[in-house]
């Protein structure tokens, strides 16, 4: 029984010591990598898919020159990170457009208007200023909505004054799409049919 005894607890200890040592370098494993993510720059990252995305939601002027995609976006971005990171920030005006025009058909307010995204109660106060931090200038007319972003060359927001522009106007823009215009200004028209296939979805 003495020899069983022993055995056994030999047994008890190299296990108990295999588990230290695999809960230890467990332990150690996971300090590594939280350390090695710590100092991983994933801003690059970001600005390639918002790259991508900006590809398909913004409607641009014609450039002088255009980046290579052919070897796929990451290698142009080590080419022009400085493009890069511009195309992001229309794709992140596009996000912000959309969100506020959203805001505005499903929350009000109603009637025919024009005013600053500054003054819009009804937007979340993150997304009332484009990524050069200027206010948009909003136009409802019945069911359809235009912001204005005055884009990244711009000293100032643009002057929000109300015109002549009609719902039947704004229902000849593309919808959903950001619009560069030759004097660099973001333009995006939404109107409450756009936003229909997408609440029936949720339902």
């Amino acid at each position: 029984m003495t020899r069983h005894r022993k055995f056994a607890l030999r047994i008890t200890t190299a296990f108990g010591a295999l588990l230290l040592l695999g809960v230890g370098g467990w332990f150690y494993l996971n300090w590594s990598l939280s350390r090695s993510l710590r100092t991983v720059d994933f801003a690059p990252f970001f600005t390639v898919i918002e790259k991508a995305g900006s590809d398909l939601v913004v409607m641009r002027q014609p450039r002088p020159s255009q980046p290579h995609l052919s070897r796929g976006y990451l290698v142009a971005y080590e080419e022009d990170p400085d493009g890069f990171k511009g195309d992001a920030k229309l794709f992140e005006t596009w996000v912000y457009a959309i969100s506020l025009s959203t805001s505005v058909l499903q929350n009000g307010p109603d009637g025919n208007w024009a005013k600053s995204s500054s003054d819009l109660e009804s937007a979340k106060t993150g997304r009332r200023l484009d990524p050069w931090q200027h206010p948009f200038c909003l136009l409802r007319r019945d069911d359809a909505v235009l912001a204005i972003s005055a884009g990244p060359h711009a000293p100032r927001s643009p002057a929000c004054n109300d015109t002549a522009m009609t719902a039947e106007d704004l229902a000849t823009f593309p919808q959903r799409k950001l619009l560069e215009s030759p004097s660099g200004a973001l333009v995006l028209v939404i109107t409450k049919n756009s936003l229909r296939p997408q609440q029936a979805s949720r339902h």
